[in-house]
């Protein structure tokens, strides 16, 4: 752009009508400080700022040592009056100031403004232009184009092409609007200018600039305002000494100086630099909100740290005694409004873990003698060995989750039966029985117990089942071991598809659904919304084609207790078992240091237990259906060495009982009958 299109710039004006003209070069180089009326008008109205809490935290659960967490406060809180993005001045020798952009407003401008601002190209740059009414009070303030790069040069910034004006809002007090030029023409006669020329350079309106700039050259665009107390930032920048530097640039007849003293002659013995101009150090991007750590009722369990970002990172520390702690942190919007939120963070054992430390360890159950046993883990090993947990004779009951139902900081056994349906929960202390609680019965042998999680984060276990036949998956919302509610899923349709496991892979707060199917391989998980337990996203995880090797469990099982979810596999065929570390849903490496255990009689809860059971729940249906043959036999014999034909019959259906496993209201009762061989026929 040349010196001549500079000085075309609108934003030269001086307050309207005749008095934009009368000015001298030298009006304001002697002019005292002191002497300089600075009459400051009140903001216009604009947003009332708050902070709020728009949903609640959810509680935490963590390992007694080791553990940790991270929650993302940005998705907690908000200040529901600033739709647009926020961007920071840092301006050399003076306090900083926030503007709200008008996205909403004056989208293209925004997006101009910002690719600048996110280039970097306004760093280092300098207000070259505080241009005053003919009272002296100030009327703009613009910078933007010009950066020092060494004494004497003082060069124009990158610019890109002009963007198409969006005029809207008025030019009001503390405003932000796009300077541009002037219609004109060239040295060569062509067009320049006009209502679309506003490139890089943009400029504070000091005052109710709307009579004058709303009115010339299509309205001079408003793309932002000033947040909070920022304009009495402004204002101090308005009080420094104008000098007309027209010597250095034509553009610098209004140019802020903060260190030259008054009176003296510009220039004076040196250029001005870095010292003197009013620098724009940076222009960046914030939060519309401030966060920060206000208490931990127990820091020496819980380690809690607020990053600039809203990040709030929980450690825990200490010994492995269950304990509960409050964090609690503040966020604060640019008018000093504040909020506060308390997490509850529960310290205990680790997912899957009975013994109370923070290693998952490995629950069985022989489906053949009903006993049941823990591998006590310290990572990958089953170093602290074998305990004997209480038998259940009746192998038609199996170990469907773990999870701890009454936040007691041990973790309990969810028993089902693939019978008829019953279920309980084992409140344990670590490996011993405490006492056993009843659930409703669910007869429906198609609904599985998918896993074990807080879905719809009140700080509560709820329990996710699974419809094999029609895809459905709901999960009980609990209290405890009390049925509140239920809570809809997404369908899965596909009976091959099973739940492995729920956990929550990418840290958000939320637990997620991890899936396998065991007739293709395939694995993937679903990411479920921290706020109401809804499908964020579907991810894919690479597969494991070979489909005897089951999902088992999905817990740390790591040594380093690095509090991220690794998936176990066993194998159905050869019983070794493999981990895969994992980061999220992305797989970092294969363990196989999981002991092998090779009897197919021992299995771990989940998808391998449902199947033993069911097939022995299928066994004892057989067996009362061999004893109903024998009855019938016995009956037909009887009936034909004394009675008529007639009265056989009548006898036959008197005796013949019809054995029926129910699978649920919402379908017909399945009937068990025999064949000519006396077998069950389905």
């Amino acid at each position: 752009m040349s010196f001549n299109t500079y000085q075309r710039l609108l934003t030269w004006a001086r307050g309207g009508g005749a008095s934009a003209s009368v000015r001298s070069d030298d009006r304001h180089t002697t002019q005292d400080q002191s002497q300089r009326p600075c009459a400051v008008q009140e903001l216009e109205p604009r947003h009332l700022l708050s902070a709020v809490l728009t949903t609640a935290i959810p509680d935490q659960h963590l390992p007694a040592s080791g553990g940790t967490a991270s929650i993302n406060l940005t998705n907690f809180f908000d200040d529901t009056d600033i739709p647009g993005t926020v961007v920071r001045y840092d301006i050399e020798g003076f306090d900083t100031f926030d503007v709200e952009l008008l996205d909403l407003e004056a989208t293209n401008t925004v997006l101009n403004f910002l690719g600048y601002v996110d280039r970097g190209d306004f760093d280092g740059t300098f207000f070259h232009r505080l241009a005053l009414n003919a009272d002296n009070t100030p009327f703009v303030l613009q910078g933007g184009g010009f950066e020092f790069t060494a004494p004497n040069n003082y060069d124009p910034i990158f610019q890109g092409p002009p963007v198409v004006n969006e005029f809207g809002r008025s030019n009001l007090r503390g405003t932000l609007a796009m300077a541009k030029v002037a219609p004109g023409f060239d040295g060569q006669g062509n067009p320049v200018g006009g209502p679309d020329s506003a490139t890089n350079q943009s400029f504070f309106n000091m005052g109710d600039n709307s009579a004058n700039l709303d009115n010339q050259n299509g309205g001079f665009t408003v793309f932002g305002q000033v947040l909070g107390n920022g304009m009495a930032v402004v204002d101090l920048i308005a009080q420094t000494p104008v000098w007309n530097a027209n010597s250095l640039h034509p553009a610098f007849t209004d140019l802020p100086l903060r260190n030259q003293p008054n009176g003296d002659p510009f220039p004076n013995d040196r250029f001005p630099d870095d010292r003197d101009l009013v620098t724009i150090n940076s222009i960046t991007r914030v939060e519309e909100l401030s966060y920060k750590l206000i208490s931990s009722s127990a820091p020496s369990r819980v380690v809690p740290t607020v990053s600039a970002d809203g990040q709030l990172t929980l450690i825990t520390i200490g010994s492995s005694v269950p304990e509960t702690v409050t964090v609690t942190v503040e966020a604060e919007d640019h008018d000093g409004n504040t909020t506060q939120a308390t997490i509850t963070v529960e310290v205990g054992p680790a997912k899957e873990s009975l013994n109370g430390d923070k290693f998952a360890d490995l629950v069985w159950r022989n489906f053949k003698t009903g006993k049941d046993a823990m591998w006590e883990m310290t990572g990958f090993d089953k170093a602290a060995g074998v305990t004997a947990l209480k038998n259940v004779n009746n192998t038609t009951w199996y170990i469907a989750a773990v999870g701890d139902f009454n936040k007691d900081g041990h973790n309990d056994l969810f028993w089902r039966n693939a019978f008829d349906g019953q279920n309980k929960v084992w409140l344990m202390n670590g490996s011993n029985f405490v006492s056993v609680k009843t659930l409703r019965t669910v007869p429906n042998q198609n609904l599985s117990v998918g896993g074990l999680g807080d879905i719809n984060n009140d700080g509560n276990i709820d329990i996710l089942w699974r419809n094999a036949k029609n895809g459905r998956n709901v999960a009980w919302t609990m209290d405890g071991t009390a049925e509140m509610g239920s809570l809809r899923l997404d369908n899965q349709p596909g009976k091959d598809w099973y739940i492995g496991g729920l956990a929550d892979l990418d840290r958000d707060g939320a637990v997620d659904v991890l899936w396998r199917n065991d007739s293709g391989g395939q694995n993937k998980a679903w990411l479920l919304n921290p706020v109401d337990g809804t499908l964020k996203q579907a991810v894919g995880i690479l597969a494991l084609a070979d489909t005897s090797w089951v999902m088992t469990g999905v817990a740390d099982y790591s040594a380093e207790a690095d509090n991220r979810y690794d998936i176990l596999y066993r194998n159905v065929k050869t019983g070794k078992q493999q981990a895969w570390v994992m980061n999220g849903t992305s797989r970092l490496s294969v363990n196989n240091d999981i002991p092998r255990l090779k009897n197919q009689d021992w299995q771990l809860p989940g998808r391998a237990s449902q199947l033993a059971a069911r097939g022995n729940a299928l066994a004892k249906i057989q067996r009362q259906a061999n004893r109903t043959a024998r009855v019938r036999s016995a009956a037909l014999v009887a009936a034909t060495s004394t009675q008529s034909s007639e009265s056989t019959a009548s006898l036959l259906g008197s005796v013949e009982p019809i054995f029926t496993l129910d699978i649920g209201a919402d379908e017909p009762g399945t009937a068990f009958t025999l064949g000519d061989d006396g077998q069950v026929v389905n």
